[in-house]
C-alpha cells in the first residue's frame, strides 16, 4: 500500500500466520512485545498481539507467555481485556498470544488529562472499576502482580464527551495463583 515498513515489522510479520497484518508496535517489555495487527479472519479487527522469541518447550519466556495466556482465558470480566488466539511462530522459535486491543490511554495519562466538574467523578470510578477487578482476581485466587498506572488503561470510547470511563487491566506476565 505504499506504506514504508521496519525490518522489525517485516520479519514479525514472515513468522505470523497470515490472519495478522502488523500495523505498528506498541510496547515492549520484559517478557516481549506487543503488536497492533488487524485479523483478516475477523474483518481485519484490531487486536493486540504479544509475541516472546524464544526457542520453545522449557524456556522461561514460552513457559510465561503460555502460562499469561491460560490465566487470561480462564477470566470473565468487564475490566480485562478478552484473550482470543495462541499460536507459535513459523519458525517455531517463538510463540504468541492475542487480546482485544484497548484503544486509549494508561491510567496515569488519562487522569492528567481530566478537566472540568466531573474530573472527580470519573477519578472515583475508575478507582472503583480497579478495585473490583483486583478483588474478582483475588476471588479467583490471583495476584496481578504488576498494578501499576501503565497497566491500567482507559478506553478511549468509553472515556470521552462525559461518559464513563472504562478500565481494562492488563499485562497479566507476573501473575501468581496465591
Amino acid at each position: 500500500r505504499g506504506v514504508l515498513r521496519s525490518p522489525p515489522e517485516v520479519l514479525m510479520e514472515a513468522q505470523l500466520p497470515r490472519r495478522y497484518r502488523i500495523i505498528r508496535p506498541l510496547g515492549r517489555g520484559g517478557q516481549g512485545t506487543v503488536w497492533l495487527v488487524a485479523d483478516r479472519l475477523h474483518g481485519n479487527a484490531h487486536v493486540a498481539l504479544k509475541v516472546v522469541t524464544s526457542p520453545l518447550g522449557s524456556s522461561p519466556g514460552f513457559q510465561g507467555l503460555s502460562k499469561e495466556f491460560m490465566t487470561l482465558s480462564r477470566l470473565a470480566h468487564p475490566n480485562v481485556a478478552r484473550v482470543r488466539d495462541f499460536g507459535i511462530l513459523h519458525r517455531g522459535d517463538g510463540a504468541y498470544f492475542t487480546t482485544d486491543y484497548v484503544r486509549g490511554e494508561d491510567l496515569l495519562t488519562w487522569a492528567l488529562g481530566l478537566r472540568g466538574r466531573e474530573k472527580w467523578h470519573h477519578l472515583i470510578d475508575a478507582a472503583t472499576q480497579a478495585l473490583s477487578v483486583l478483588q474478582y482476581l483475588s476471588l479467583r485466587g490471583l495476584r496481578h502482580g504488576d498494578v501499576k498506572p501503565q497497566n491500567l488503561l482507559i478506553e478511549k470510547d468509553a472515556a470521552g464527551h462525559g461518559e464513563r470511563p472504562l478500565l481494562k487491566i492488563n499485562d497479566f506476565g507476573t501473575s501468581r495463583l496465591n
